[in-house]
């Protein structure tokens, strides 16, 4: 068989002039014979794929690592003081501080779910330099991964960070040996208890202290060696100080990454021909597999982590080797997947644009959306795996804000909790006595509760659970629902506390409404989703409060009391999760939700309970109809007060 290369920025990676071999010794581990406390300087061009982030001027912002002649990926918290490309530049091949070749950066993407499903989660970017690398002895790409390796794994950490913790950036480039930490060891109360994101972080170093990552290492790369390659297993993310006892150095797993990096690496150097160059990037690997019956058979086997007390390669008794060729079907398989992933994507991209009436001003930014809608729909496909499996009580789909990035989806979340530090002024909620409360209730079957509405991409979600509980309030006394203007509070309510469509409290509002004798009808003061001047007009009053009444913080027992014996009740959550943003039906229970960080108001509406799934709030979204169930949210109940439902809930006083 003729051999065949690809050249494709993957192939030839991970190779070193020089031959590394790790062992261990008791307590900490040594690279031949040379024994490791803390840092040690790397032999100059021993790991040719770390790359130095500078600042324009010439001053050390964060490592990297170079994984295509186009692209070097670091850590996202890296580029948060600025994201303009202008202001860095990139250094390759150089052991001495601001040494080796110059690039420039043209383009830098910040993963979609950076700092959503927690603090530093996903904090990996993707930076486009130019020109072109030039691949040699100093200057090499290292490999993606395709699986994560086990625990207690000895890998590499290089970078010019800090020797020490308050010191100042290393001149030559620096390296540590580390092993891989069992993440459940790394969350337990002794680390860090639960900071931990499992899917896009893990831990390495010792428990004892002595050797870690320190300042300045960000976004550098934890590399290991995988039968005879260095892999990127890791980017230096965050930790507690640096080298301090019980406080490993916490990494960005780049495994969990790397569809991502694959996609946004297609999308931006292929475009529009990027369906046939892909296919004939798989066409190119399928051909290294003289007997595709090997291939198919071999995928039956679990070699999933190569055992580390082997001495030898396995062999499957025709010269192949268990992990290369463990690894050449991973491969394969992972490009089929991504070739069929993007040419499905490509025709329900098309689609959504047409059923959403979506359209962009040019097209890198038609890109830019692009991408991110590709990206959530593997998300949504690997949720939903699982959801069918009945490892998840919800659904999650494709809706009208799919394509929106997450700071820009962020913007939809406008309740500002800072606003509402110290600030429970409302009168205390008395449950009455001897009153049956119902198992299930539902204030839309009784004609409190008006249609749903979308407050478009202002984050005034504050105003709409404000006027929604105050609707409510106004039919329960007077016995007609009357639907209020969202954009008269927008517009007016600012030296309340309110910020428009940067945000607000659904108190604030109710405030204002108090001291303003009252708020406009939505047909007088019709929405606009934009801030605009106040002319509210005291003629066309929908409906006024006397005040409003906080329940007990965390409470979902008198919260459920409220509910069915008051009306609908305003209250906060936090929906900074894409399984929120693309909940599409049942029973919303994230395990990341907390009770704390609340950035969105909504209306509970009613309460139930279903039979798999458990006990459930009725939640009345205003992101339009076509999201979740029809406007609403079904959010899990009775799970310690899951997503802060009920840490910040209130109703107006009519």
């Amino acid at each position: 068989m003729t051999n065949v290369h690809c050249e494709d920025g993957f192939e030839q990676c991970g190779e070193s002039k020089f031959t590394r071999t790790l062992h261990r010794t008791n307590e900490y581990y040594m690279l031949g014979e040379q024994r490791l406390v803390g840092s040690s300087a790397a032999k100059p061009h021993a790991w040719p794929w770390t790359v130095q982030i500078l600042w324009r001027n010439g001053a050390h912002r964060c490592g990297g690592a170079l994984i295509d002649r186009k692209y070097v990926v670091t850590a996202a918290h890296c580029f948060s003081k600025s994201r303009n490309p202008n202001l860095y530049q990139v250094r390759l091949g150089g052991h001495k501080s601001g040494s080796g070749k110059k690039h420039h950066i043209s383009n830098i993407t910040i993963h979609p779910f950076f700092n959503v499903a927690a603090p530093s989660s996903y904090d990996i970017a993707l930076v486009r330099i130019e020109p072109l690398a030039i691949l040699s002895e100093t200057v090499r790409t290292i490999c993606l991964p395709i699986l994560p390796v086990a625990e207690n794994r000895i890998c590499v950490v290089t970078g010019w960070g800090h020797e020490r913790e308050g010191g100042s950036h290393a001149s030559t480039l620096r390296e540590i040996h580390v092993p891989i930490i069992s993440s459940f060891v790394c969350n337990d109360p002794q680390h860090y208890f639960g900071r931990l994101h499992f899917p896009s972080m893990f831990c390495a170093g010792y428990s004892k202290g002595g050797i870690d990552a320190c300042q300045g290492d960000s976004g550098g790369p934890l590399v290991c060696e995988v039968n005879g390659r260095w892999e990127l297993q890791g980017l230096v993310s965050w930790g507690n100080g640096c080298a301090r006892p019980n406080s490993p150095g916490v990494y960005t797993r780049v495994s969990a990454a790397a569809p991502w990096i694959k996609l946004t690496m297609m999308m931006k150097t292929w475009c529009c021909a990027f369906l046939l160059l892909f296919a004939l990037k798989a066409i190119c690997l399928a051909s290294r597999f003289e007997d595709s019956d090997r291939a198919d058979s071999y995928k039956r086997h679990k070699f999933m982590v190569r055992d580390e007390s082997e001495s030898e390669e396995r062999t499957d008794g025709n010269g192949y080797s268990d992990d290369r060729l463990l690894r050449g079907v991973h491969l394969l398989r992972d490009h089929r997947r991504m070739k069929h992933l993007i040419k499905q994507g490509y025709e329900q991209w098309k689609l959504f644009k047409e059923q959403h009436g979506k359209w962009y001003e040019d097209e890198e930014t038609e890109n830019r959306y692009m991408l991110t809608f590709l990206t959530n729909l593997e998300e949504i496909r690997k949720h939903n795996i699982r959801y069918q499996q009945g490892e998840s009580s919800f659904e999650m789909g494709v809706n009208h804000i799919t394509d929106l990035p997450f700071e820009e989806y962020r913007k939809l979340n406008g309740y500002k909790p800072m606003y509402a530090n110290g600030h429970r002024n409302g009168s205390s909620f008395l449950a009455p006595f001897n009153m049956d409360i119902p198992d299930h209730w539902d204030w839309r079957d009784h004609g409190y509760v008006t249609e749903v509405k979308n407050q478009g991409m202002c984050g005034s979600c504050w105003a709409f659970s404000a006027t929604g509980s105050l609707e409510g309030q106004h039919t329960r006394k007077f016995g007609t629902l009357v639907s209020l203007s969202e954009q008269n509070l927008v517009d007016c309510s600012r030296k309340y506390g309110n910020n428009g469509c940067s945000g607000g409290l659904m108190d604030f509002a109710f405030e204002y409404i108090k001291d303003n004798h009252g708020v406009d009808t939505e047909v007088s003061y019709p929405y606009k989703g934009r801030e605009m001047k106040c002319h509210f007009n005291r003629k066309t009053v929908g409906a006024e409060d006397d005040g409003f009444i906080d329940l007990p913080v965390g409470d979902e027992d008198k919260l459920k009391i409220a509910v069915a014996t008051q009306g609908p009740i305003s209250v906060a959550i936090d929906a900074g999760h894409p399984s929120f943003q693309m909940y599409r039906k049942g029973v919303y229970y994230e395990p990341q939700c907390s009770s704390e960080m609340l950035d969105h108001g909504v209306l509970v509406v009613g309460y139930g309970s279903d039979e798999v799934d458990g006990d459930y709030w009725i939640v009345k979204n205003s992101w339009g109809p076509s999201w979740g169930e029809k406007g609403y949210v079904r959010m899990a109940r009775n799970r310690d007060n899951h997503c802060g439902i009920a840490t910040k809930a209130s109703y107006p006083i009519v």
